[in-house]
């Protein structure tokens, strides 16, 4: 009788959640919500208000209102990536004040004002790349002091945005249009991951990093660098480094290697090194995988240490990762 009444209780249940579902969106846990792929030019209407994630990506949506997300005071993940935003009002956001994660990617936004995030304080993730943001306000993220993570790739940015943000692990601002970053322009103190690939950098300047002294992942891949940066030697703590794709480095001079004792993971492919010093491994007693593939490397005697280098299997001759061309 008991199991009778819990099975009757719990198809109620389900009943309501299927009316409570707005068409179109799939409500197989309550607080949950996937409106993917879903034709509409709007946010939809009548989301339960215990909503705690919210994913209407790749659904056409162009603008968005102030009351889009009326209603929704428990919502933590929000999902709008894949759309055709091209701009956020004012206080559009403001009544999600329990927003983590908020995705805003593959859209059409071109600036980023003092008011677009206006009421996140505990945000902590922001996802902005594949956009076409050209502007982003002096003080626009002024108020996410809990940031974690903000990435900007593949925007049309030409400077780095001001980033007063003390908790932030990861930034990436990849692939906008940023030949020259000036010291000073990264105020986050504890990033963790810095991602600054094919912005055009002909070089970085040796006060770039002042105040970061927890850096552990640094990606200036795809760029215009002509030598390797002399700022390497103030990040000790680095374990993933990525010159790749910087086709004007001929040369891998120690000294600007020599502090790197705490790095695992190296990509130096598609430079312009033709050979790699015998004692080069030796500065890395940590490393766990080097990438050289695309070099043109003079495979002479001098080079036949290679294979016995950190990370690398011991063959008969170098592994074809090093001398793929």
């Amino acid at each position: 009788m008991n199991q009778l009444i819990l099975c009757t209780l719990l198809l109620l249940a389900l009943v309501e959640l299927a009316r409570a579902c707005p068409a179109g969106c799939q409500c197989h846990d309550p607080k949950t919500i996937l409106c993917a792929a879903r034709r509409g030019q709007t946010v939809p209407r009548g989301l339960p208000p215990s909503t705690l994630s919210l994913y209407v990506f790749e659904n056409g949506i162009t603008t968005l209102s102030e009351d889009s997300f009326a209603g929704l005071p428990a919502l933590q993940l929000l999902d709008l990536s894949q759309n055709k935003i091209t701009s956020i009002e004012r206080n559009i956001f403001q009544p999600l004040t329990e927003l983590v994660n908020l995705d805003l990617s593959f859209n059409q936004l071109q600036e980023i004002t003092n008011e677009t995030f206006h009421g996140l304080r505990l945000l902590e993730r922001l996802y902005l790349q594949r956009n076409r943001i050209q502007h982003i306000h002096a003080a626009a993220f002024d108020t996410l002091e809990n940031l974690l993570e903000l990435k900007l790739q593949s925007n049309q940015l030409r400077a780095v945005p001001p980033l007063d943000l003390p908790n932030l692990l990861l930034l990436d601002i990849s692939w906008n249009k940023i030949p020259t970053i000036a010291p000073g322009a990264f105020h986050a103190v504890s990033i963790e991951s810095l991602k600054i690939a094919g912005l055009g950098l002909t070089s970085l300047n040796e006060e770039l990093f002042q105040v970061q002294n927890n850096l552990h992942e640094l990606d200036v891949s795809d760029n215009l660098l002509e030598r390797v940066p002399a700022v390497l030697r103030r990040l000790g703590s680095l374990t993933r480094l990525s010159l790749a794709g910087n086709a004007r480095i001929s040369q891998l001079p120690a000294e600007d290697f020599q502090s790197l004792h705490n790095l695992q993971e190296l990509d130096i492919s598609n430079l312009n090194i033709n050979t790699i010093p015998r004692d080069f491994s030796g500065f890395f007693p940590r490393l766990r995988a080097m990438t050289a593939a695309g070099n043109p490397f003079n495979c002479i005697c001098q080079m036949s240490w290679l294979p016995e280098g950190p990370g690398v299997t011991r063959r008969q001759r170098p592994p074809a990762a090093f001398l793929r061309r």
